[in-house]
């Protein structure tokens, strides 16, 4: 694939220059564009459009996103992400079997209509670690990816040690899965063992493939309620596939293994796993890899290698007529930074190290002189109104509200 990697300060005309450049494409070529969220998507449209009024341009939203009528765009999304939880193709056991088999709503389904024509489709980067399905197949001929993507790759996954001796794992994975359990409890290095399980036959690949084979299997013909039935009648192992598949992912690249943790006290392992893309590589030989462009102003050559190597970066210089300060949010909900929230000593504790954290941040702020307002809860920054004391503190040449 060829990947180019455009750095440029916000506002010097990336998105304009691709969108004009998109509008008059060929119009043989399928093109992607991949956003951080679907109000940016609703931007590019509108820019591609002015550009080419007739150029067919259609946003991609996941099953569970509210339509115009402010309905989901699939009537079944609760039931598509149980059987997304077991590892299993939504499409089909829920919309269409390779037997035949629809949904009763697949005519005139807003998830499934999205996919029927256009020219440009626009996702958001929750798209990009998923790998292709029968609505998206072609591999398209151009790849836009505007701004950083790289947060939507990685995946918290969480489950019980006692998952990798349970006792309904397929004889391809219960043996190797026993083996992970005992060298996580010993502390004791995992590399040797799966360094076999790669060697021997495939036996890592089998042991993942039965994991997944294992779950029964739902139809779109399917009550949500038979679904569920059906996808309750045995344990789901997905979460333990994709251990294994994250361990294999590790040592070949011959890594350290930091990314997983296991607490002896609870039984719980967390793996930190970052899932690579591949929804572009080419369907087959005879098929061209696509022109990948990435836009964005503070594009990291490391984090970009880790999931296109060798991507060649230019950095376009321009006259700034304009500081444009990109911020860094921290969730801080109003129990976070509150003390009086909580009822337990740890709690308190640490709802008052948060504030005091806070408080640190409007000191160093207020410190050179300037004016600064300080905007939060009643419970945090006070109501004389009401005589409810604030928490934290402002000099005089600030305020609070």
């Amino acid at each position: 694939m060829a990947v180019t990697v455009i750095r440029s300060p916000a506002g010097g005309g990336k998105t304009t220059s691709f969108a004009r450049q998109i509008a008059h494409a060929n119009n043989d070529w399928r093109i992607e564009v991949y956003v951080p969220t679907h109000a940016l998507a609703q931007e590019w449209m509108a820019l591609i459009k002015q550009f080419n009024p007739n150029c067919g341009v259609r946003i991609i939203g996941g099953r569970n996103h509210e339509a115009a009528n402010g309905k989901p765009l699939c009537s079944r999304h609760q039931i598509a992400a149980k059987i997304t939880q077991a590892g299993q193709s939504v499409y089909t056991r829920l919309c269409a079997s390779s037997g035949g088999e629809r949904c009763n709503s697949y005519n005139g389904c807003p998830y499934i209509d999205q996919f029927d024509f256009g020219r440009v489709f626009i996702y958001t980067h929750a798209f990009l670690p998923l790998d292709r399905g029968m609505l998206d197949a072609r591999v398209p001929d151009l790849v836009v990816i505007d701004e950083g993507f790289s947060s939507v790759c990685l995946e918290k996954i969480e489950f019980n040690i006692a998952m990798l001796r349970h006792h309904s794992l397929p004889p391809a994975a219960s043996v190797l899965c026993a083996e992970i359990a005992s060298l996580l409890q010993s502390g004791s290095s995992l590399h040797p063992l799966i360094a076999r399980a790669v060697r021997r036959g495939g036996g890592l690949n089998a042991a993942v493939q039965a994991l997944r084979t294992c779950t029964p299997r739902p139809q779109p013909s399917q009550s949500d309620q038979q679904v569920l039935h059906t996808l309750s009648t045995a344990p789901s192992f997905e979460q333990v596939a994709k251990l294994l598949e994250h361990l294999k992912q590790a040592f070949a690249r011959k890594k350290i293994l930091q990314s997983i943790d296991f607490d002896t006290a609870s039984g719980k392992i967390t793996v930190h796993h970052r899932r690579d893309i591949t929804r572009f590589k080419p369907q087959s030989s005879q098929h061209q890899s696509p022109q990948i462009f990435l836009l964005d102003a503070t594009a990291s050559k490391e984090i970009t290698e880790v999931f296109f190597p060798r991507a060649a970066f230019h950095e376009i210089r321009v006259r700034r007529n304009a500081c444009v300060v990109q911020c860094r949010s921290s969730k801080c909900s109003k129990r976070s930074i509150n003390p009086a929230a909580h009822t337990d000593p740890k709690g308190k504790l640490t709802a008052a190290q948060r504030l005091g954290e806070v408080q640190q941040l409007i000191n160093e702020l207020s410190r050179s002189g300037k004016k600064l307002l300080v905007v939060g809860p009643t419970a945090i920054t006070g109501n004389p109104n009401r005589s409810v004391p604030a928490l934290v503190q402002v000099p005089v040449h600030c305020a609070l509200g």
